[in-house]
Order: C-alpha cells, then sequence, then structure tokens
C-alpha cells in the first residue's frame, strides 16, 4: 500500500514517521489498523480508539502544534552548537542573508573553531564564487571539505578549505590568507606598507580585506620597507605575534645541532620526519583528473627507474660523450647513500595482505576516510596511487624492495627507513624514519632524498609548486611554508602528568600527538609521546629541526630531574 501523507505546518510527514514521532512523545499504538481497515467495534458498539494508528497520529497533531508554537530559544530543544550565537563571518544569523546571497552555505550549525564560519563571510563569498583558475577550479571546490560535513558541534577537521591548485592561493586570496594567518599564526607584511600583493596574476589586494591579522595582533605593526635577503624577516615579538615577509628554505644537514639528545635509548624510543611537496603542472587531489594523476604516476615510475635505481659504474669515463651532468650527479647521491635499491608499490597491485601488514606497520596511508572523500580527493581510489620504499641498510643497488617486504611465506622486513607516498592528500609525501634519536642522520636522509627527487624533476622539466610568501604550497593550507613534521616517539612518564606539561610544549614551539593515548592503548596513560615541531611556516627547515633538538634535550632533562625524585614546576621553566 503506498504511504499516506498528513500535513503538519509546512511539512509532508510519512504515516511512518508520525509513529516514530509518536512514540518520542511517549504514545503507544497497536498494530490493528496499520492497513486502514475500519476499526473493530466492541460488543457495546464502541470503537476501540485507543488502539487505533489513526487516532494516536489525531492525538499527535495537538503536541505537534504546541512543538511550532514551542520557543526554541529554550536551551533544552538545542545542540550545544545551536545554543552558542550564530555567527556568518562576522554577521549575526539572519535568514534575508539567503534573500540578498542565495547561493551563500549555510554556517548555521558550525562551531566558533571554523575557519569558514569566521573568515567566509558573505561579501568575501560573493566576490569569490564566480572566480575561476586556469585549471577551472571554483571556490565550490575549494570549501567542499567544508561544508560537506557541517552537522553537530564539531566543526569538520582541519580548516575546512583545500586548494585545487597553485593557483588558489592567488585567485581565492581573500579567503586563503586570513586563515594561513589564523592557522599559522603569522600576520603577512610586505616591504610596501599596507598592500598585500599577488605576484602570479600581477593583482593587489588590500591588506585592511584579505589579511586579517589575528586578535592579538594589535602589537603587530607594519615592519620597516628594509628587509634583509641574508635573513629570515621574522619578527617574533612572541609566538602568537609575529610578521612574515617571504619563507626561506634550508636544508643543509651540517646546519642541524649535533646535539646527542639520549646516547643511550633509554627516552627516545623513534624519530620521524616528513615533507609535503606539490608538482607543478598538475591540479592538486582535490580536482585532479583520472588522466593527469595516472600521467603523474608515470613521471614518479620514470625517475625511480632511469635515475634511483639505475646502476652507475664508480669509474667515470670521461671520454664518454653521453654522460651529462646530471647523470654525474645522480652517480654522486647513489654513491653516498641516496635514493637506490628502492622499489615503487602500487596500491592497485597490492594483496589484500600486503595492504593490511603496510598500514597496520605505519608505513602506507591509510584509505580514505568520509573528510577524504568530501573533498575529492579519495576519487578513483587507489588508481594512481602508490608508495615508494627504500632502506640504507640494503642500497647496494641490487635489492628488490618487492620480494623482501612481504614474501611468499609470510615473512615481514623490517621497517624501511625511507618512504614516499604518492598521490595521496598531495602529490608526493617524503618520510624518513629511524629508530632512536639519531635526528641529525634522519634530517641528512630526508634532504638527501629531496635534493634528489627535485633533481629527477628538473631533469623532465619539472619542479615543486612554491610560493614566495609562503614557500612550498600544497593542497592544504596546514601544509606550507617549510611543510615539514619531524618528531620523535619518546617515553614522558612523569613529566607528562606534570600540571602545566602542554602550555611547556607550547613555549618550546613543540606539540603532542594523541597517537598512542588515543589509538594503541584505548585511553590508557602510557607516558609515551609523539612530540614535533608545531611551527611550519615562517622559518627554515634546519631552524625548525634545531628547535625542536633543544626542545626535546629539554623535555629529557626535565623527565630525568623527575626520576631523581626533585620538584619541578613546570610554570617556571623556560
Amino acid at each position: 500500500m503506498a504511504p499516506t501523507y498528513r500535513l503538519i505546518g509546512q511539512q509532508r510527514v510519512i504515516s511512518a514517521v508520525v509513529v516514530t514521532a509518536a512514540t518520542a512523545f511517549g504514545l503507544t499504538y497497536a498494530s490493528g489498523d496499520v492497513k486502514g481497515k475500519k476499526d473493530k467495534e466492541d460488543n457495546d458498539g464502541n470503537k476501540k480508539n485507543d488502539s487505533s494508528l489513526r487516532y494516536q497520529v489525531l492525538l499527535l497533531r495537538d503536541k505537534v502544534s504546541m512543538w511550532d508554537n514551542y520557543n526554541h530559544n529554550n536551551d533544552l530543544f538545542k545542540s550545544r552548537c545551536e545554543a552558542q550565537q550564530p555567527y556568518y563571518g562576522g554577521h549575526n544569523f539572519s535568514r534575508s542573508i539567503f534573500t540578498k546571497y542565495p547561493s551563500y552555505p549555510d554556517l548555521s550549525r558550525f562551531g566558533s573553531r571554523s575557519y569558514l564560519r569566521r573568515y567566509l563571510s558573505p561579501e568575501v563569498f560573493s566576490s569569490l564564487k564566480d572566480k575561476k583558475t586556469r585549471n577551472g577550479v571554483t571556490l565550490e571546490n575549494v570549501i567542499q571539505s567544508g561544508v560537506t560535513l557541517p552537522f553537530g558541534c564539531n566543526p569538520p577537521r582541519g580548516t575546512g578549505i583545500y586548494a585545487g591548485d597553485e593557483e588558489c592561493y592567488n585567485v581565492f586570496a581573500e579567503l586563503f590568507v586570513p586563515v594561513i594567518e589564523d592557522y599559522h599564526h603569522y600576520h603577512f607584511i610586505d616591504t610596501k606598507a599596507g598592500v598585500s600583493s599577488s605576484p602570479n596574476n600581477n593583482t593587489t589586494l588590500s591588506t585592511s580585506n584579505c589579511a586579517r591579522s589575528l586578535s592579538d595582533t594589535s602589537a603587530a605593526k607594519p615592519a620597516s620597507t628594509s628587509s634583509s635577503s641574508s635573513s629570515s624577516s621574522i619578527v617574533s615579538a612572541n609566538r602568537r605575534v609575529s610578521k612574515l615577509r617571504r619563507q626561506f628554505t634550508n636544508l643543509n644537514p651540517n646546519h642541524i645541532l649535533q646535539q646527542k639528545l639520549d646516547a643511550n635509548g633509554d627516552y627516545i624510543l623513534k624519530t620521524r620526519m616528513r615533507v609535503a611537496r606539490s608538482i607543478k603542472g598538475f591540479p592538486f587531489s582535490p580536482v585532479i583528473s583520472r588522466e593527469k594523476r595516472r600521467e603523474l604516476e608515470n613521471l614518479f615510475m620514470d625517475c625511480v627507474e632511469e635515475d634511483w635505481n639505475k646502476s652507475y659504474s664508480h669509474d667515470i669515463n670521461e671520454d664518454d660523450d653521453n654522460d651529462d651532468g646530471d647523470d654525474e650527479l645522480f652517480r654522486s647521491y647513489n654513491n653516498n647513500g641516496g635514493l637506490r635499491g628502492g622499489t615503487y608499490l602500487r596500491v592497485m597491485d597490492m594483496t589484500n595482505d600486503e595492504h593490511d601488514d603496510l598500514i597496520k606497520r605505519h608505513i602506507l596511508f591509510h584509505d580514505p576516510d568520509e573528510l577524504n572523500i568530501s573533498a575529492g580527493i579519495g576519487r578513483d581510489y587507489p588508481d594512481g596511487r602508490g608508495i615508494y620504499l627504500s632502506n640504507s641498510d640494503d642500497n647496494d643497488g641490487n635489492n628488490n624492495l618487492s620480494d623482501t617486504v612481504v614474501s611468499s611465506n609470510n615473512t615481514r622486513k623490517d621497517n624501511p627507513d625511507l618512504m614516499m607516498w604518492l598521490n595521496k592528500e598531495d602529490h608526493l609525501r617524503i618520510i624518513a624514519t629511524s629508530n632512536g634519536g639519531d635526528i641529525s642522520a634522519v634530517f641528512s636522509r630526508l634532504s638527501l632524498a629531496l635534493t634528489q627527487v627535485e633533481q629527477s624533476l628538473h631533469k623532465r622539466g619539472h619542479a615543486f609548486c612554491q610560493h614566495p610568501r609562503y614557500g612550498f604550497v600544497n593542497t592544504s593550507p596546514e601544509n606550507l611554508g617549510t611543510a615539514l613534521r619531524a618528531s620523535v616517539f619518546i617515553k614522558l612518564y612523569r613529566l607528562g602528568q606534570q600540571p602545566g606539561f602542554d602550555k611547556l610544549l607550547d613555549r618550546l614551539r613543540l606539540e603532542s600527538s594523541s597517537r598512542f593515548k588515543d589509538k594503541q592503548s584505548g585511553g590508557t596513560y602510557t607516558g609515551i609521546f609523539d612530540i614535533a615541531n608545531s611551527d611550519r611556516l615562517g622559518q627554515s627547515e634546519v631552524h625548525l629541526i634545531n628547535t625542536m633538538i633543544e626542545g626535546v634535550g629539554r623535555l629529557i632533562e626535565l623527565e630525568k630531574r623527575l626520576e631523581k625524585g626533585e620538584e619541578v614546576d613546570l610554570d617556571e621553566v623556560k
């Protein structure tokens, strides 16, 4: 039988839904009249209305009218985010917004931590909604992840915006600039006071409109118009009040502090560093086509087969006319522990056993989650995705990791110390790891791999996406500047329980991941922390690594003091 409808207010409600609502109001019903039959009469000729579904619906009508007339400002009928003051990019909520801006997204249920709620005002939306990059990326592509998962009190993870290509950072600067400033705690300034330039499209934007300051950047006055090219133009009053003119890079491992943090291996379990990189000429993951994604994979595989796994003789034949400078460069890298002897594994070609094992050992990235899917990053998965694995202990130029990662008898190889993720969220993520706390060695491995990848791309007419102000740019505005995360898995059983531990990390410009507490131990405190640099933008790679070395050294020192029974007031520790 087709469902029947009743008009309640302005909504059409299916009878089955009404039954559910009736139950919610404490009403009960019998199943005797669910098919619309006439109610049976008792011996006295009275209808058994108390067991009739139709009768229960009539009773519910009065309840619904009471609900419709109820004051919805009553917190009893609100979620936590609804109880907050509705906010639309600086505007109090009003339905008239949608009259003036009919395509403006409904942000009324977004929490106060939502970047879209803060910075995507109706005016900004109106000025950007019709713009496109040369790859056809629109504002709707940029905010797709942010407006797809808005329900409830928790805002979408991250900033809620993804760049569809390198040009987005200029075309949609009116949205990206304040989000980047807020997330990275920097206020962008130029040598020309009051003007923010967009170098790629030769346009200018007023900083009063697009480069919004943080709430506590009133002390961040425009700096002098002169800048030194020999040093970073960062003027840091404190962590939350910093100014940035441009990003600098320094991957020289010789500039890393040679401080031995944990010579006996009592505290640091593992060191891990990763950088994200995007390649010019290819759209970013939210909008890249299937064809372009495969083209990028083929480019990467050419680098593997022709450069990194190519066998070079140690003897240089000076009379060989075909021996160009690139071959000389790669010969030098390979003979000094660079990329060699590794294997590229396509996710599409993996067995279920290989796939699950690599994920379990934190080598391979996870399958797309709901955020990746909503943002478009998970399209066509796993087509065009893969991972390059290499181990410096076996880099004799002849080993084949495809035979040793997962063998026929299911024995497992030790974790590789160099990995590259292709076409996950970013075009490329390069990861170097090591057991223990030899931070300098891990950074050297990462730096060498990055240099070799960049040279391979240049050899083929490609380069990393790099912005004069933001440094290396990727699809997420969280991964700008160095796009570097360097971390140690460290045992701080006593220190981690001290009051003020999180504030101490903030003062040391470090951050702690909840990896071990939440995922591996079911919420039980383990005393193991994933400690990493909190900054990505505004400082060079060497500076961030040295800051982490000094900060982690301070944490180990404090842990040792607590082990000796000393009392430590973390609020007094600098």
